[in-house]
């Protein structure tokens, strides 16, 4: 079953964000050593105006952060990929992962913590009233799936990569169509309707996982309005 939670942890750094509604947070990993948990958490902007500085100044004051590392920032967009020290006390991922889910992530949002889990139903039950021990459990959501992120798409990475770059940097996808599907079946060997549905499937997968991001923080969003209420 997969389940969407949305977790109030006010001993979590995530409370940091509360203060930054402009940034959001995903988890790309963590792993646990001793009474340690290490984490890896790439920050996105969603605004054009971010002050980075004094979001990172925050998150060092953060009592429950006791080592912050910025590894790396990409592009204009100065997205940030920091890695980061906990106490595993009170830790969401560890309790989680006692329950052996096959799957879960994680975002981080306005201070509170979306999870996307999938649980087997005999643990469910126990899995949701051990994490309100932990944290308060402001939304609860069954859902009917999850649309996977699938990078192969009809099983040829490399080639998909080499097509959908060529297109795009030839503008395929600009205003103009500076070149279109007959020209780019040709160049690549194929033909146009086999192309039409290669290009299909690129844009679903790229709808889908647009959605299933972007609707979490609707959910979020939703909830925060309520509480203004």
């Amino acid at each position: 079953m997969f389940i969407r939670i949305v977790l109030n942890h006010k001993k979590c750094w995530s409370q940091v964000l509360a203060k930054s509604t402009n940034i959001y947070g995903f988890l790309l990993g963590q792993k646990t050593h001793g009474d340690e948990i290490t984490g890896t958490v790439a920050f996105y902007p969603l605004g054009k105006h971010t002050n980075w500085e004094e979001f990172f100044n925050r998150m060092k004051e953060e009592t429950a952060v006791k080592k912050i590392e910025h590894i790396e920032s990409y592009g204009k967009s100065r997205v940030f990929i920091v890695k980061f020290v906990n106490n595993l006390t009170n830790s969401v991922t560890a309790l989680i992962e006692k329950y052996d889910v096959p799957f879960y992530r994680e975002v981080f949002y306005r201070g509170l913590e979306i999870w996307d889990i999938f649980s087997w139903h005999e643990n469910d039950g126990d899995l949701t009233r051990n994490l309100e021990q932990i944290a308060d459990v402001v939304y609860f959501k069954e859902l009917e799936n999850i649309n996977f992120p699938d990078p192969f798409i009809d099983g040829d990475l490399i080639s998909n990569v080499h097509l959908l770059t060529y297109a795009i940097e030839n503008g395929y996808y600009s205003n103009n169509k500076d070149i279109n599907l007959g020209e780019l079946a040709r160049i690549f060997g194929t033909s146009k309707s086999n192309l039409s549905r290669k290009f299909k499937r690129f844009e679903t997968y790229t709808l889908n996982y647009y959605l299933a991001n972007h609707l979490q923080y609707m959910d979020i969003d939703r909830f925060a309005a309520k509480e203004k209420l």
